[in-house]
């Protein structure tokens, strides 16, 4: 089992440039996180975890919404599904390798967690002015274009570093295999090796003024967070979010050799804690804190306009909808990992998958489900 698992870390991704992008379930649904020869950190489960109850009597919308979802479950691609409206269970389900006590890989929905932690390190300041550069909070920074940008400018995805050739943001199709799987590289030098900045034919080209998505933003405000805090990264996570989540199980952020969390795709979670994560970001984003309040507006609301086709539109760190005149914020990961969440009708949406090739259904469920609610 030991040999299995570490085969389907190194060996289980694919990505499909002309369609979709899938991995071997396994990965997704605890291959990563219970593999002892990454290097992970465990976050605890809470003492008293943040309750989900079930919703007992379903209205007639409710019932023709998870008739909808079961039918969403029952494609091959699916790991998860979780429904949540005002807090409570609509519909759950769970496809073979995952159940309710596996730890499902975010890939990128990661990214809008450091941004989370970014705010409220901002808010309580560590971080103060979001429009200094990166690299006057993160000595390490300096002379790549990542440490040139504004810190606002990662959280938009515009550094102004050289543009990627993947859609997943990777510099290098092998730079996750490197630094988690063989340790052949840390986060830092995947940084420094990418840090300069993008020409132009006018010159080098300005931070703020593109969206081009990659992972190195993502790394580098972690780079900034762990500059700033006395006790690092992934313990300001397990502080300052997760414990506040009230997970029921736990979690695990994988490491590079450094030890460094890899900010950008890294953390795993249960679908129900993934959820808790998602209410935690509802409750910061309506709270009585009025600069993480703030922040989490624009976190949520369109900030830069991407080149993508499904989402038009970017916070920080996170993608935005408005769709049919309902407004949406999504975490989006690798192979259909995905968090939807309707902060004005109090919907959440939480799908985990091994293959992304549904996704359109999806998102059409997603609006049919805020439309009809």
């Amino acid at each position: 089992m030991k040999n299995f698992l570490i085969s389907c870390v190194v060996f289980g991704i694919v990505f499909n440039h002309s369609h979709a992008a899938s991995v071997d379930p396994k990965v997704i649904a605890g291959g990563l996180a219970w593999n002892p020869n990454i290097n992970r950190t465990v976050l605890p489960a809470s003492p008293e975890p943040k309750k989900l109850p079930k919703e007992e009597s379903l209205t007639q919308a409710q019932r023709a919404i998870t008739d909808k979802a079961r039918r969403l479950s029952e494609i091959s691609g699916n790991l998860g599904i979780l429904l949540i409206q005002n807090g409570r269970i609509v519909f759950e389900n769970h496809n073979y390798p995952s159940s309710e006590n596996v730890q499902l890989k975010s890939w990128s929905m990661s990214k809008s967690l450091t941004a989370m932690l970014i705010g409220i390190k901002h808010c309580q300041g560590d971080i103060p002015d979001l429009d200094r550069s990166a690299e006057s909070y993160a000595p390490n920074l300096k002379g790549t274009a990542f440490g040139k940008a504004s810190v606002r400018d990662l959280l938009k995805m515009s550094s102004g570093a050289q543009k990627t050739t993947t859609r997943s943001g990777e510099y290098r199709m092998s730079a996750w295999r490197e630094i988690a799987v063989t340790k052949t590289m840390t986060v830092d030098q995947y940084l420094h090796e990418f840090g300069i900045p993008q020409k132009t034919f006018f010159g080098q080209k300005k931070s703020g003024e593109t969206y081009d998505y990659n992972n190195i933003d993502t790394i580098a405000l972690e780079r900034i967070i762990t500059s700033t805090s006395r006790i690092g990264f992934i313990e300001e996570f397990n502080k300052e979010i997760w414990k506040k989540a009230s997970p029921e199980n736990f979690g695990v952020w994988l490491r590079d050799r450094d030890g460094n969390a890899i900010s950008y795709a890294g953390f795993n979670a249960t679908l129900r804690d993934w959820a808790r994560l998602a209410i935690l970001s509802q409750e910061f984003l309506k709270g009585n804190d009025s600069c993480m309040r703030n922040f989490m507006k624009s976190m949520t609301t369109r900030q830069i306009n991407t080149d993508r086709t499904s989402f038009t539109h970017y916070g920080y760190q996170t993608w935005v909808a408005s769709w049919n005149g309902r407004s949406s914020y999504w975490w989006r990961g690798h192979a259909g990992q995905r968090i939807a969440v309707d902060p004005d009708q109090n919907l959440i949406m939480v799908v985990s998958s091994w293959n992304d090739d549904y996704q359109s259904q999806i998102y059409e469920f997603f609006r049919n489900w805020q439309l009809n609610n």
